[in-house]
């Protein structure tokens, strides 16, 4: 749809809503600004990032359910932030925080949308675990990296539900559902990395959500092709808002720029056919 994509003025109008944190785009925790500003450093250690979590009880408690999830789980149960920063490490940290702030964008209030959410958030939830397994498959050094922007490759999409919504409820676009879901579709990604500048996300990262749908070539990089394949993977096992149960991920170039082979993505697949729906429920 053209005419969609053309709609300059509407798109400048949700990329100012999202710049200026308008209703429903919500904004980055003063603790957890601080514990940014503290992994960056490399100085603090896990008492010290534990006591800052702290500070927050909500980012506390979704550091404690990360350490106990699926994912990260030992043997003993994680009752205290400290063993939780140790057992997680920094950088996972700091991927754990960004997945509970992108979290409240997909806790819209409007019925309608309430279905759409959830698939949404399944689909960010499964295609960041997918991504931290295919980087560690790959050997690929920044696997929590990995997870962090699988999970928010697509938060575009619920930003522009929120800014299209309030722009609908003042009277300035009175688009019909499937328009307002094609122009999410066409701007999504732009959307998606203004969002994560706000945030204040590393610039690299907001990139590489702005191009997750461009065609990968020799020179697009490893952490691009994790993305993109992660991204296709789930839509074959169903975690999508359009499922390709019958996609051949083998003929996918991302597949090629990482190596894999068919054996190796179908064990990869029965892998996370076990593991996704644990980490789903518990993230």
């Amino acid at each position: 749809m053209k005419g969609v994509a053309g709609e300059t003025s509407v798109l400048e109008s949700v990329l100012k809503h999202v710049r200026q944190g308008g209703p429903g785009v919500p904004s980055v925790p003063a603790a957890a600004a601080r514990i940014r500003q503290m992994a960056a450093s490399d100085q603090a250690g896990a008492r010290e990032l534990g006591g800052a979590v702290g500070q927050d009880p909500i980012l506390a408690a979704a550091l404690l359910r990360y350490a106990n999830s699926a994912m990260y789980r030992g043997l003993r149960p994680v009752t205290d932030l400290h063993t939780a920063v140790s057992r997680l490490g920094i950088k996972m940290v700091m991927a754990a925080m960004m997945a509970e702030l992108s979290r409240s964008l997909y806790r819209f209030q409007d019925a309608e949308d309430s279905e759409l959410f959830m698939t949404l958030w399944r689909h960010a939830v499964a295609c960041g675990e997918t991504s931290r397994r295919v980087a560690k498959l790959v050997r690929y050094p920044e696997p929590e990296q990995a997870f962090m922007v699988g999970l928010v490759h697509d938060i575009g999409k619920v930003a522009s539900l929120a800014s299209l919504a309030h722009l609908k409820a003042r009277g300035d676009i009175q688009w019909p559902r499937e328009v307002a879901m094609e122009f999410i579709r066409e701007t999504h990604a732009t959307v998606g990395s203004e969002l994560l500048r706000r945030w204040k996300i590393p610039v690299e990262l907001c990139d590489m959500v702005l191009h997750h749908h461009r065609e990968l070539t020799a020179t697009s990089g490893v952490a691009l092709a994790i993305l993109q394949f992660a991204d296709l993977a789930c839509g074959k096992l169903g975690y999508a808002q359009e499922p390709t149960p019958d996609a051949s991920l083998l003929a996918e170039n991302s597949a090629h720029i990482l190596g894999l082979n068919d054996l190796t993505i179908a064990s990869l697949l029965v892998d996370l056919e076990e593991a996704i729906p644990a980490v789903t429920r518990e993230i």
